[in-house]
């Protein structure tokens, strides 16, 4: 991991950890959608036996899915990136659960 030092002595993080950063989240981003989808398909009994309510199982399965797509790849660019691009990360993570739970309101 190559980085560079500022003025003040301070380390910054590289171009390419940075890229990795934005990969990781476009990935977990993607993942979540899926979890979040597949969760709206599953409320709507698309696919379901009739008369049959949601899989309390497989619902937790899909809402720990979508937590972890956006808490690991946050987590991750956490710890990896240095200084004011922290609050970069903690920015997106907090516009990625208010979309999340907008789309759930939209959907349920």
């Amino acid at each position: 991991m190559r980085s560079t030092r500022s003025s003040a002595g301070q380390q910054r993080s590289s171009p390419l950890v940075a890229g990795a950063c934005i990969a990781f989240a476009v990935a977990g981003a993607l993942a979540t959608l899926g979890c979040v989808l597949a969760l709206y398909v599953e409320s709507s009994g698309l696919g379901s036996p009739r008369d049959t309510g949601m899989r309390p199982g497989y619902s937790a399965l899909l809402i720990g899915g979508a937590v972890a797509g956006i808490a690991l790849p946050a987590a991750a660019c956490f710890t990896v990136l240095r200084g004011s691009r922290r609050v970069v990360v903690v920015v997106a993570v907090l516009a990625a659960i208010a979309v999340a739970l907008a789309v759930l309101g939209i959907t349920g």
